[in-house]
This record gives C-alpha cells, structure tokens and sequence, in this order.
C-alpha cells in the first residue's frame, strides 16, 4: 500500500512541475537525461527512495518541509 502511494505521489510531482517546480522533479529530470537506458518507472522508484527518506528525516528530527527549489541550469 506505502509502495502504491509513494509511487501516485511522485507520479503526481512530476506531473505538477510545471506549475510548481520541486526539488524531486529537478532530480527526476536530472536522471531522466542523465540515462537514456533506464526506463521512468525505475527513475520513478529513485524518486520514491529520495522522497521516503526526507519524509523520514523530517519526522525523525520534528522538521516542517520547506521546499526550495534549484534554479535552472543556463
């Protein structure tokens, strides 16, 4: 079920970028370009590790996220 809804959530991140750009979708975009082999959906997964992980740094440390987003490569 978790599996399931981290993947509808990073689905949904990278669908949203262009009116909210995020840091999972700099580093979803960065991969994509990075491998012409890989497939999305494994990116995807890669994505989903990134975001399981801040999700657990935040409640591990009582943290509110604050998204910042990179500016864009010139």
């Amino acid at each position: 079920m978790a599996r399931k809804v981290l993947y509808r959530t990073v689905i949904n991140i990278i669908s949203a970028s262009s009116y909210q750009p995020t840091r999972f979708n700099d580093f979803y975009q960065m991969k994509k370009q990075s491998s012409q082999s890989k497939g999305t959906k494994k990116i995807a997964i890669a994505v989903m590790s990134r975001l399981s992980r801040t999700i657990f740094h935040l409640v591990l440390n009582n943290e509110v996220y604050e998204p910042t987003v990179s500016q864009p490569k010139q």
